[in-house]
């Protein structure tokens, strides 16, 4: 079951709490997760929103999420004419502290930094080898992954000796599972 948080039922509950949201922390812009923002952003109604922090998806990487990119670019529109505050987390490490909250941004991922991606490909330790798709211009879309229309990033993409697509998997646990149900 997958919770969604509509912005009326944020509004009726904020008045309560003094309709002022301190901070509001968003982890990518499709509409399961911005939705209800870029709603209140939209129709504030009273509500105030004192800063949001985000990462700004670059064009190249809204391109490879045709699905969600209406979405985003709604968000992005919606924010931008706010005025409300805006963190744009590009680099991990950013330190604060909200109402005695202390809180650190650990990871932000970036479509165009090699070393992230050569990161996470050591950190998954899968056991056949490994192919990153190169970035010839910084947010510029990459050419493998373009070619092959892939739903996320990243996406693990198992390709047959005849060079077709055999599977996909958002993550190792994914694609473990899809060969386990075929090997």
């Amino acid at each position: 079951m997958k919770l969604v948080v509509l912005p009326q039922a944020i509004k009726n509950v904020l008045p309560a709490l003094g309709n002022e949201v301190e901070a509001w922390f968003t982890s990518h812009p499709h509409n399961d997760h911005v939705g209800a923002l870029t709603k209140i952003l939209q129709n504030p109604d009273g509500m105030k929103i004192n800063k949001v922090y985000h990462s700004r998806f670059s064009d190249s990487l809204l391109a490879c999420e045709a699905p969600y990119q209406q979405y985003a670019l709604d968000y992005y529109e919606a924010l931008d004419k706010s005025g409300i505050e805006v963190a744009n987390q590009t680099e991990p490490g950013l330190t604060g502290q909200i109402d005695g909250l202390n809180f650190k941004i650990l990871g932000v991922t970036n479509d165009s930094r090699r070393e992230d991606w050569l990161k996470a490909l050591e950190q998954d330790q899968l056991p056949w080898k490994q192919v990153i798709d190169e970035f010839p211009e910084p947010y510029k879309p990459a050419r493998v992954i373009t070619m092959y229309a892939a739903p996320y990033l990243p996406t693990l993409i198992l390709i047959g000796p005849d060079g077709k697509i055999i599977g996909q998997a958002k993550d190792k646990h994914q694609l473990v599972e899809w060969l386990e149900e075929r090997l």
